[in-house]
């Protein structure tokens, strides 16, 4: 092997096992890691996916296993927040491992009962394991005994543990685990991080970390595609399946798992063997798609982040990134998984609508993501939720004090500044709750209690809703629980990049009714779903492009080379129409304000303060507004402006004065958060923090789960996490109170343009992004809705039962005839219904064999049955086969059919149509 050097600290019997492995040389990583994991010292290790990270941390570890003789159970623990991880981690470990007698085992949620228990009676040498399944083990009382032996901890994708609670419990369980084990050394594998001091004290708070980063070797290749989708939408898939057929394997990352399901369905049609993989699917069925993609079985997946971390699936030629990543960070990592080799060239497309924040954000990222300007990340402070867990599992564990557990608590990163009269606060909560008693100081989980530990994590696991279409009852999607409980008749919401308008929710299907709204008709949504922030130092650098171009009429050079033509044009077109119109470009180093005149005027703040600065700024004006003239505005927030829709005429120097004093104001951070306290994704916060503390359980009906959320406003200890977890997860005070600063001193500028339009580039923030089988007018055109309700209508199956003999049959609509009779005796009278089986005929042969007697033979469901059979068998000897198509519409009877069929052609279907929104708003409300 090349440079022996590491490779000569490893045991001979490691060594060889690594050669019959097929390791024909160590990477740049594993060189400069292994020496100091051998070393003993705590260590973060910082290199891209790909390079070797895993075995830079376990070829160290097995080796003084082998040479210490360390052969106990369990020696080592790797914990990883992926499941599919954990698996491809095993295979990998296995490999080398089982060479040298050393068990590996993967314990997680997905593991069956009986691996449990064995696991349980023979513990690894090395068990692979999740943050949740961590917290599980230290409260099982047989294997908190094998607990004893650790003396190695790895924790894998450390990047993704930093901004999320899992990172909060994992460092906190670790301490725990000191309590068990003794010291031990803790190894964290990251990708790239913004702030490598922030990753080291969340693994090893107060103690010496080593650092080891590698800087990606390889070249990474990323171009910025665009095309005009607005002209013809099939472009987008047909150039993303020119670029898969290029390469011949290839990843297509999207942002969301609603798209993926649609770009992954598109590239079927162009004729690509394609399959989806995200989150919501079953273990089985990603697993399956991992393993066609490692064979070289599919052209390419479709993926969201499920496949952006370390699972090995093979060569992958190229990564193509539909729209933005939002992220450097993501870009970085999803692009590193095509060429998975070291020294390779990694291969990337991000692929654009024209749509200019899309375009020039994601050449702002390709241009930060090749020079390694990754996001920094935050911590979650002190959470209180994940307190609440870790103290109920220290009372399940048995022995700690308070002082002790407070103690112990205080040694990780997360709640190092944790007052004491915090912590006594926040374990009064776990006992009010029931979850623990205190008993001569000592911490004690009731029953309840444990039920809640073992059942209760981190994630929100939350019932999905599917969201139909009511014209075309396709499935558009999907929202989670905690965002329909507050969803409402008329309420607005963007899903797969289009406007729609609530109808009606369905609580017992899990189903929400939605129209497609007319652009005309309304610009801000109530919910536009939840989407990855773009940091401010991104977003000042898109303003900044901007300015350049503005100021020399070209894109800069450090732009050009990641950018193909079209979107250079296009980026170029925007902002020159933006300062022929007599504007400035947006700046961080002004605010501009928008006045766009209307019966519902239209506010535009232009500032750079990307997506948690910008909804800073939103929640401070809001509330200014609230207070001051008590309307609470639709809005919407991105990375480059707020846009506040008015519900009424406001004259302009009340609305300056307005934005004005909010920002001047010295309250700024205490007003951002009354803004927070009134809005809907404080209520989504609530819910969550009060998911965690078990107070909601998953699948409860939303009416009453919102009837928890609002008694939680009021609990101290729950509505303060709530606020905590919104300024640390959506919201960024700093941008804005240092605009605020630049105003007061004149450093920045305020300007104020009054139109009866939005300017171009504040015009491109009210685009939504659309998926190519979108309607392009906005309004629906009748023909299309008559085209889409006939279609659909027709495709139904129907039983026809004749009320003269009694003879049935089942039919698609489309077959009947115009003029439908009996197929047995030809008589005229023929009923409809929607039931397939076969009691339909054998209550009209009895009603038949009664005679007029039947209303006093049958029971009442059979007189209601025959009855409405001869109500719609007089429609159909009226009518023919249209009473039948009006007859299978979604919630339309015989009465209500008899109003759609007094039109004819077009109207005839847009009226049924109606009469089905009609019945869907109205269901709850019926017998």
């Amino acid at each position: 092997m090349s440079n022996p050097s590491s490779l000569d600290l490893l045991d001979p019997r490691v060594r060889a096992a690594i050669v019959e492995e097929g390791y024909t040389s160590l990477t740049t990583v594993q060189e400069a890691a292994i020496p100091k994991v051998l070393s003993g010292r705590n260590v973060v290790i910082v290199a891209p996916t790909g390079s070797g990270k895993t075995e830079a941390a376990i070829f160290p570890i097995l080796s003084q296993m082998v040479s210490r003789g360390l052969y106990r159970r369990v020696s080592a623990l790797y914990i990883t927040p992926l499941r599919a991880l954990n698996r491809d981690i095993v295979r990998r470990i296995t490999r080398i491992a089982s060479r040298l007698g050393i068990e590996v085992a993967v314990r997680h949620g997905d593991t069956p009962t009986s691996l449990r228990r064995l696991l349980t009676l023979r513990p690894p040498h090395i068990l692979v394991t999740t943050p949740e399944t961590f917290a599980y083990i230290l409260v099982n009382q047989k294997l908190r005994e094998a607990l004893t032996n650790v003396r190695w901890v790895v924790v894998d994708e450390l990047h993704e543990l930093i901004e999320s609670k899992r990172g909060a419990q994992v460092a906190v369980n670790l301490e725990r685990l000191v309590e068990i084990a003794g010291e031990f050394q803790r190894i964290g594998l990251s990708a790239s991080v913004g702030d490598v001091e922030l990753a080291k004290n969340l693994l090893a708070f107060g103690r010496r970390v080593e650092e080891v980063v590698v800087h990606d070797p390889r070249d990474m290749d990323i171009r910025v595609l665009m095309r005009y989708t607005s002209l013809d939408p099939s472009i987008k898939f047909q150039l993303i399946a020119e670029l898969v057929r290029e390469h011949k394997t290839a990843i297509v990352f999207t942002n969301t798992r609603d798209e993926a399901e649609l770009v992954g369905r598109k590239l079927s049609e162009l004729g690509l063997n394609v399959r989806v993989h995200h989150g919501s699917l079953s273990r089985e069925e990603r697993e399956e798609v991992e393993k066609l993609l490692k064979e070289g079985k599919l052209d390419a997946v479709v993926a969201t982040s499920s496949l952006e971390l370390g699972i090995d699936v093979g060569a992958i030629s190229a990564v193509v990134q539909v729209s933005s990543p939002r992220q450097a960070l993501k870009l970085i990592q999803r692009v590193g998984r095509a060429r998975h080799r070291p020294g390779e060239r990694a291969l990337g497309y991000v692929v654009c609508d024209d749509v200019l924040d899309d375009v020039a954000e994601s050449v702002v990222l390709a241009r930060r993501a090749k020079a390694g300007l990754v996001e920094k990340g935050r911590t979650y402070e002190k959470p209180y939720d994940v307190l609440i867990h870790t103290l109920v599992g220290m009372g399940l564990e048995g022995g700690y004090t308070k002082w002790r557990a407070y103690e112990v608590v205080r040694r990780s990163y997360p709640y190092s500044s944790l007052t004491y009269e915090e912590f006594l606060r926040v374990l009064d909560k776990a006992v009010e709750l029931g979850y623990l008693r205190i008993s001569e100081e000592r911490l004690e989980a009731s029953e309840k209690g444990r039920i809640y530990y073992v059942t209760t994590t981190t994630i929100v696991d939350t019932a999905a809703y599917d969201v139909v279409d009511s014209l075309s009852k396709r499935r558009l999607g999907t929202l989670d629980e905690e965002f329909v409980i507050d969803l409402t008749p008329d309420a607005r919401l963007v899903l797969s990049g289009r406007l729609w308008r609530v109808l009606s929710v369905d609580y017992e299907r899990r189903k929400v009714y939605v129209e497609e709204f007319s652009t005309g008709e309304a610009l801000i949504p109530s919910w536009t779903g939840e989407t990855i922030p773009v940091d401010y130092k991104t977003a000042r650098e898109v303003c900044g492009l901007y300015e350049v171009v503005a100021r020399t009429g070209r894109l800069h050079p450090n732009y050009t080379t990641l950018i193909d033509q079209e979107s250079a044009k296009y980026i170029e077109h925007v902002v020159r129409e933006h300062v022929g119109k007599g504007y400035v470009t947006p700046s961080d180093r002004r605010l501009i304000v928008e006045v766009v005149s209307g019966e519902r005027p239209l506010v535009v703040l232009m500032s750079c303060l990307g997506t948690k600065g910008n909804r800073a700024l939103a929640y401070l004006v809001l509330y200014d507004l609230y207070v001051k003239y008590g309307i609470s505005p639709a809005y919407k927030v991105d990375p480059y402006r707020v846009v506040i829709e008015l519900p009424l005429r406001l004259p302009t120097k009340t609305l300056l004065s307005s934005v004005m004093e909010a920002l001047n104001e010295g309250r700024l951070l205490e007003l951002v958060v009354e803004g927070l306290r009134k809005t809907k994704l404080f209520e989504y916060l609530l819910f969550n923090v009060g998911y965690r503390l078990g107070l909601i359980p998953r699948g409860i009906e939303p009416k009453v789960a919102k009837a928890i959320v609002s008694r939680l406003y009021s609990d101290d200890v729950i509505s303060s996490e709530a606020i905590r977890e919104g300024l640390t997860r959506y919201i960024d005070v700093e941008p804005l109170t240092n605009l605020a600063r630049r105003l007061r001193s004149s450093q920045s500028s305020l300007i104020l343009y009054e139109r009866s339009e939005p300017s171009p580039i504040a015009l491109e923030g009210l685009k939504y992004l659309r998926p190519l089988d979108r309607v392009r007018d906005g309004t629906i055109p009748r023909k299309i809705v008559s085209e889409i309700v006939r279609r659909r209508v027709q495709e139904k199956v129907v039983t026809l039962v004749c009320l003269s003999c009694g003879y049935s049959w089942r039919s698609k609509v489309k077959d009947l005839p115009e003029r439908i009779r009996c197929h047995r005796c030809g008589y005229g009278l023929v009923g409809v219904s929607k039931i397939s089986d076969d009691k339909v005929a054998e209550v009209v042969k009895k009603a038949i064999k009664l005679g007029r007697d039947y209303k006093f033979k049958l029971n009442e469901d059979e007189v209601k049955l025959f009855e409405k059979l001869v109500d719609t068998a007089v429609l159909v000897l009226d009518y023919g086969r249209r009473a039948v198509e009006a007859l299978v519409a979604h919630g339309v009877g015989p009465e209500t059919a008899k109003r759609a069929l007094q039109y004819t052609g077009d109207e005839f279907y847009v009226k049924l149509y109606e009469l089905e929104k009609q019945y869907i708003r109205t269901r709850q409300y019926w017998d």
